[in-house]
């Protein structure tokens, strides 16, 4: 059971990286720029970012 719940999280945490992605290529160039730190914010950074900042979120709770 513990790695059915694994999976779960695993597949919600890629689902909600994704649409992070994809909201952020959106307006980026429009209402931001498209550099982090004066890096290019590739789809692999967007991801890291977005990732990095659910981990905090939810550490807590773990």
């Amino acid at each position: 059971m513990k790695s059915r719940e694994s999976e779960k999280t695993l597949v919600t945490l890629a689902n909600a990286t994704t649409l992070v992605r994809t909201i952020v290529q959106g307006v980026l160039g429009n209402d931001a720029a498209d550099t982090f730190g004066g890096a290019p914010l590739t789809t692999d950074v967007i991801n890291q970012i977005a990732q990095a900042k659910f981990q905090a979120a939810v550490q807590p709770y773990l």
